[in-house]
This record gives C-alpha cells, structure tokens and sequence, in this order.
C-alpha cells in the first residue's frame, strides 16, 4: 500500500465519552496465519485524522502481531482537538504492548513522521492499553519497541499545503527529505508522477508542493 492519501477522517458522534476507537485512518486486520509469516508493505502514505472530541481515533493500527510489517516513510498527524476522560486519539496502535517490533521477526518501522496536535489526551502510541506520549516512549532503549523509529520525525507539524490537500509545502515542510529509499518494491515517484530523491525523498504521498 503506497502513495495513498487519506484525509478529513471524522465522525459525528457527540455523546458521553467513550474508549471505543471509531475512527481509523488504516486498520490492518487483528489475525494472519500461515508459514511463512504474511508481510504487510506500507509505504509513503499520508494519514491526516480529525476524529470525533469524544472517542477514540488513530491514523493507523496494526491489529496482528503475526505479520511482518514494513512501514516506511509514512505521515501519521492527528489533528483530533483536546480531549478528555475516556476520549483520546493517536497516532498508531498496536496489539502489543513491548518488544523488538510490534510484529513477527523481520518488522520494520522506521523513518515514519508522527504528530499529534493536541496533547491533552493526545498520545504519540497506544501499545496494547498503554499510552504513549512521546515518540521515546514508543521506540529506542527506553521505549516500547526497542528495534523501530531510529529515524523517526516526531513533535512537528508537517507542514501540509492545507487540511484535505496533504502534499508537504517546499521549503517548510520537516517531512521532505525525512524518508529514506524504497527498494523491494520499487517506489521512485509520488502519486502524480514525480521522482522521488533517490536518497533523501520525502515521507508522504507527495514530494512537495508550492506554498500558496
């Protein structure tokens, strides 16, 4: 799954607060069986949710421990409003709550673009039914995952040209240049049939767009 956008992710619900998560940028299925272990490809993908004040939400959840994940310079931007009690929203979920990778042997999680704009319920990872603030929280030594995110770009806007339009403005934007080559499959243009660099491209579905 690569070069996709996905945007203006809502709901309307507006009741009590509850821990139900209701909206979900990607949700990959919480199952896979079978030898050899199933791979899952994410690839320069941009996620941009605005979920409901009073549920939960996620720009993406890996459901399966089972599976090898390769997820790779992707953008991950919660824009879901302070929150309170039981209502939260993040940037990724998994069904494990630490390790080396949260999935099979050969996971790979890295050069990924993480940001949550509102802090007040608002969690970087939720491991299982753990929250995690910061992107140290989630990855490295003293994270969750201790094998994933070297070189993740955490903490900043990325600079999107607008809310529903999420190609990274030139010259602004933290995600151009934060991703690192694509080689199996092969991915060396953006949605619209730009190259991509060859050593730094850009994280996201697009490599840039003029500031308007």
């Amino acid at each position: 799954l690569y070069n996709n956008v996905i945007t203006s992710q809502s709901h309307a619900y507006s009741s009590t607060a509850i821990a139900t998560r209701i909206v979900t940028g990607i949700s990959l299925p919480t199952s896979f069986t079978g030898t050899p272990a199933r791979e899952i490809r994410l690839h320069y993908n941009s996620i941009r949710v605005n979920g409901p004040i009073n549920a939960v939400s996620a720009c993406l959840s890996i459901g399966a421990a089972t599976a090898v994940y390769n997820v790779r310079n992707n953008i991950f931007a919660n824009f879901t409003g302070s929150q309170t009690g039981l209502a939260k929203h993040y940037c990724v979920t998994t069904s494990t709550v630490s390790g080396t990778t949260p999935g099979a042997t050969g996971t790979v999680m890295n050069h990924n673009s993480y940001y949550v704009h509102n802090t007040t319920n608002g969690f970087t990872a939720l491991t299982s039914s753990t929250d995690r603030v910061l992107i140290t929280d989630f990855r490295g030594a003293t994270g969750a995952f201790t094998g994933i995110e070297a070189n993740a770009v955490s903490g900043t806007n990325p600079g999107f040209n607008s809310a529903i339009n999420l190609a990274p403005l030139l010259g602004t934007s933290v995600v151009i240049g934060a991703g690192n080559p694509v080689a199996t499959p092969s991915i060396t243009t953006d949605i619209a049939g730009i190259s991509r660099s060859a050593t730094t491209p850009a994280a996201g579905w697009r490599t840039w767009a003029p500031a308007k």
